[in-house]
This record gives structure tokens, C-alpha cells and sequence, in this order.
């Protein structure tokens, strides 16, 4: 399965155990197992997505294309950047943020 990973996602995607995490899940009846096939082929940023049936809905339809996405992102990054900046910084952020650049740092 990870063979069939772009490059990144299989680098930072190798120590995870998901085909154990798949089976647990299905198990235990957790309704959202497409996630671990939208893990491997990746996730849709844009446009209309199934619900996963984990969370209650909160329908919003989307306002961007795939194509128009890319477009605006010159606009959304820099207002998305900011807006994070301003935000509270914990100790759990601080370590995601961490382990976000060791596991950047290791897909080179």
C-alpha cells in the first residue's frame, strides 16, 4: 500500500501503522473507513466531500473550485497566516508544530 504513495505522503506516512488502524476501526463499527483510502490516494481540499458520519453535519457549500482555489491562494495565505499568528500558542501547538517540521525535514 505505502509503495503506492507519492514520494512525501509515503515518507511521512511510513512509521504509521494504518492498515492495523484500518482493522481496528472497522471493528469497532467507526463509520468513517474511507479515511484510510483517502490517506493513501489523498484528501479532496476542494469541492463537495461525503460526510464521514463522525461528526454531526454542518453543511456549507463551497465557494472555490479545485481551479479557482489555486488562484486565490495567493490572496488566502498571507490572511490565513496572519490569522494564525494572532492566535494563542499552547504547549500542544508548540510540539505539533515541532514534530510538523521534524517530519517536513525528513521527507528530503
Amino acid at each position: 500500500m505505502k509503495l503506492s504513495m507519492e514520494r512525501g505522503v509515503e515518507a511521512t506516512l511510513r512509521p504509521k501503522r494504518i492498515c492495523l488502524l484500518k482493522k481496528i476501526a472497522c471493528e469497532t463499527g467507526w463509520p468513517y473507513t474511507c479515511l484510510f483510502e483517502e490517506m493513501v490516494e489523498g484528501f479532496n481540499i476542494a469541492g463537495l466531500q461525503e460526510p464521514p458520519g463522525v461528526f454531526n453535519l454542518e453543511p456549507r457549500p463551497f465557494t472555490f473550485s479545485p481551479e479557482s482555489l489555486d488562484d486565490a491562494a495567493k490572496f488566502l495565505r498571507p490572511a490565513l497566516l496572519g490569522k494564525t499568528r494572532a492566535s494563542n500558542v499552547d504547549e500542544d501547538a508548540k510540539r505539533l508544530w515541532e514534530l510538523t517540521c521534524e517530519e517536513a525535514t525528513n521527507l528530503h
